[in-house]
């Protein structure tokens, strides 16, 4: 009784964080609203930092961002920050946003434990992966963009995304 008891539990906090997922997914990004504010608001309202210090920087003409981009946007800011909270100890997070011509550049950084990524592929191999790391990057792609993840253990995370704004690809490997 005690193995069913654990497991409703484990089943019902899954259903729970499924339901919280699709409700944020489904959020639109008010165009009335200034972006920047927007982040502000949903990332102090969704991720309550309590010992967690944060620092967040936009120099984007927000007017140019299209609102499949701001979604985009916010998803990976979100998913980012749920990682930092649930694995990294962090103690700070930086969160830049920026743009360079056609591309727009999203860099979050904390400075947490790490993690070895040859690691974490291995367990990507095994069936065992990371959905979070994951979903940043399927969602950078499939937005003609990319994110490279960065991190060692003892250095902390840098994740780094570069989205074109008009869906055409373009690498920011050597920018």
């Amino acid at each position: 009784m005690e193995f069913l008891e654990r497991w409703e539990k484990i089943l019902n906090q899954c259903v729970e964080d499924s339901r919280k997922i699709l409700t944020n997914l489904r959020k639109n990004v008010d165009n009335n609203y200034s972006f920047e504010g927007f982040l502000r608001e949903k990332i102090n309202s969704y991720f309550p930092f309590d010992n967690l210090k944060y620092c967040f920087q936009t120099n984007v003409e927000e007017r140019f961002i299209p609102l499949r981009l701001r979604k985009v946007i916010f998803q990976i800011i979100q998913e980012s920050v749920t990682n930092v909270r649930k694995h990294s100890q962090a103690n700070t997070l930086k969160i830049k946003i920026g743009q360079y011509q056609n591309m727009l550049y999203l860099i979050i950084k904390d400075d947490g434990k790490g993690f070895d990524p040859n690691q974490l592929s291995l367990e990507t191999k095994k069936g065992r992966s990371s959905y979070g790391i994951l979903g940043i990057k399927e969602r950078a792609a499939l937005n003609g963009g990319e994110a490279r993840i960065t991190s060692s253990p003892g250095k902390g995370t840098t994740i780094k995304v570069g989205l074109p704004f008009h869906g055409r690809k373009k690498s920011f490997r050597n920018q």
